[in-house]
């Protein structure tokens, strides 16, 4: 499930957030979730200079984004996975602590396809799904396998 929210980047400039809903389709809580970004490709080609990286969930209060949650039977959450500024540059969604020190950029080009391997890992579960921003046409299309 693909969630678009638009809402203030921590900056103070608009945007749209893209984010992914994770949700238990199980019988039993899937303990210790944790969403990871695990690749990148551009236009198709695989990008070597983004590294695998934790994701952020939302709706809790930003100390606790990263923090591994429970998802009971039923439950959905979201995680945060790019956010497109007022101008039309899309960003990825992950650390913005000062102590993080990223070895990629975190900008997206805009008028280009963009695959994102997103895994959600469980204590007693795995899950993954590969969203798609597609701007190469002059719009843009989100879509989620």
């Amino acid at each position: 499930m693909i969630d678009e929210v638009t809402q203030a980047w921590p900056d103070g400039v608009d945007g749209e957030w893209v984010r992914l809903g994770v949700e238990n389709v199980g019988k039993t809580a899937a303990m210790g979730c944790v969403g990871r970004l695990s690749e990148v490709h551009t236009d198709g080609v695989l990008r070597p200079d983004v590294d695998p990286v934790q994701l952020r969930w939302a709706g809790v209060p930003r100390s606790r984004g990263f923090a591994p949650l429970d998802l009971r039977p039923g439950q959905r959450e979201y995680l945060n996975v790019v956010m497109r500024h007022s101008d039309g540059a899309w960003h990825l969604a992950t650390f913005e602590d000062p102590d993080f020190d990223r070895a990629f950029t975190t900008d997206l080009a805009v008028g280009a396809r963009h695959e994102l391997h997103i895994a959600v890992f469980a204590g007693n579960a795995r899950a993954a799904a590969v969203l798609t921003v597609d701007g190469s046409s002059g719009t843009v299309a989100i879509t989620l396998r």
